[in-house]
């Protein structure tokens, strides 16, 4: 049985588990000292969070030789979701083991053109940033 639960721990914060893999996606404020502008809407995976997630779970898989040395913890990601929705410039931020960064790359670099970020009306490149945590099955 697939299930997909999804928590609001606040306004910033939303977690995304998929019980099927024991994959959570969530994301969170990472306080570093960067500039950056709000926009007026953030990009958007088509069909939002929810479709992200979904999406991620067919197409993530947790590697075999981290399983086998029972390798848990949070790999982050960055990209660039460019003004026509493409992906661009996905970069490992935070690593957890060579075959999860590769994993994480590997479907990242697959995604599909997501609805850009607007400011003024108009679309503008975003990064957006996610930590994706792998974690054994007991």
């Amino acid at each position: 049985v697939k299930s997909l639960y999804i928590y609001y721990k606040n306004s910033k914060t939303l977690q995304i588990k998929d019980s099927r893999l024991n994959i959570e996606l969530f994301q969170e404020s990472v306080e570093q000292n960067i500039k950056f502008r709000v926009i007026e809407e953030l990009p958007e995976f088509p069909g939002g969070a929810t479709e992200f997630m979904k999406w991620l779970t067919r197409n993530l898989r947790y590697p075999t030789s981290a399983e086998e040395k029972k390798i848990e913890g949070k790999v982050i990601v960055s990209f660039i979701v460019n003004k026509n929705g493409s992906i661009s410039d996905i970069k490992i931020i935070k690593s957890l083991d060579p075959d999860c960064d590769s994993e994480v790359l590997r479907v990242m670099k697959k995604m599909p053109k997501w609805k850009p970020g607007t400011e003024k009306g108009r679309p503008v490149r975003s990064e957006y940033v996610i930590p994706i945590i792998f974690k054994a099955l007991s």
